[in-house]
């Protein structure tokens, strides 16, 4: 049982490392495509003859504020499902543990009493001393 926690907990921090991992690539994603969309739009605006700078500059500030504001929420909610997983993880390894205890528990308690039950049967017939 405990060996099963172990296993479990072992696929969670695989899980919360993938999260992790899914994010970076996603960032970077993001941030690629952000470039393009920035390049596109001084293309367009270079290409109407219009002198890039003002409203068109602000549009690609915020273009680019838009994308990492985006990329740090993803990161945020990757974060969280990582951690997620993390505790998942910690409870499987301590449920492993617990159920392991109890099962060691209960066999004791098993041999105790088929030990006890053991003695007082010798004991009806005679075999296990003073009655």
């Amino acid at each position: 049982q405990e060996q099963q926690g172990n296993y479990n907990a072992t696929i969670y921090e695989q899980q919360a490392q993938a999260a992790r991992t899914s994010q970076g690539l996603l960032e970077t994603q993001k941030r690629r495509l952000a470039k393009k969309t920035i390049g596109s739009q001084i293309a367009i605006v270079g290409k109407s003859g219009l002198k890039y700078s003002g409203s068109a500059i602000d549009v690609a500030l915020d273009t680019l504020a838009n994308a990492e504001l985006d990329i740090q929420i993803d990161r945020y909610n990757s974060e969280t499902q990582a951690r997620g997983y993390e505790s998942s993880a910690a409870m499987s390894r301590y449920e492993g543990r617990q159920n392991a205890a109890k099962t060691k528990v209960d066999a004791g308690g098993k041999l105790l009493k088929t030990a006890a039950d053991l003695f007082l049967s010798q004991r009806e017939i005679g075999l296990g001393g003073k009655k």
